[in-house]
């Protein structure tokens, strides 16, 4: 639980700096309490949209997961039926789990970069808010690791290109 300062329903911290020359970035004019007030709900709404798109990102991954496997399991099941096609329609037909991957991939890229729009927006918020270096975002940037320029969880930097890998393996196998 926060404790709050004088303001009510600000943090400590928050309420301290409302009126103080350290509030902020050196130049800038301190904030009203209301203006903290505002900034404290949009850093809370804000925070709940990157949680909605993290969620997302994961919905996405389990769909094409699920996904390529019902798709993997009826052509390997349906196999001789495809034999009476040609062959440029059984390798398509062993492409789709990589096309229903790469859509669900773009559809996580474009959260992804959701998040990083929001988050540096809210690392901008904490500097001129915030007690001197805390913060959960410029934390965040700090300390996580950058996977081809973006801060991807190791766990997502792994899931993708194992499933990609995976259905290129069965597109060959088909």
């Amino acid at each position: 639980m926060i404790a709050t300062g004088r303001a009510g329903s600000l943090p400590r911290g928050f309420a301290m700096n409302a009126g103080t020359a350290e509030a902020g970035i050196a130049g800038e004019q301190p904030l009203t309490a209301g203006q903290l007030q505002y900034h404290l709900e949009e850093y809370k709404s804000l925070r709940a949209e990157i949680q909605a798109n993290i969620k997302a990102s994961f919905d996405a991954y389990l769909y094409a997961l699920v996904s390529n496997g019902g798709i993997m399991a009826w052509l390997l099941t349906h196999r001789s039926d495809l034999m009476a096609f040609s062959v440029v329609v059984q390798r398509f037909a062993g492409v789709v789990p990589l096309m229903v991957t790469v859509l669900a991939a773009i559809l996580t890229a474009f959260h992804l970069r959701n998040m990083a729009r929001i988050a540096g927006y809210l690392t901008k918020l904490e500097r001129r808010v915030g007690a001197a270096g805390l913060g959960w975002e410029g934390f965040h940037v700090q300390t996580h690791d950058r996977v081809l320029g973006m801060r991807l969880p190791p766990a997502m930097a792994l899931f993708w290109p194992i499933l990609v890998i995976g259905d290129i393996a069965f597109a060959a196998l088909l």
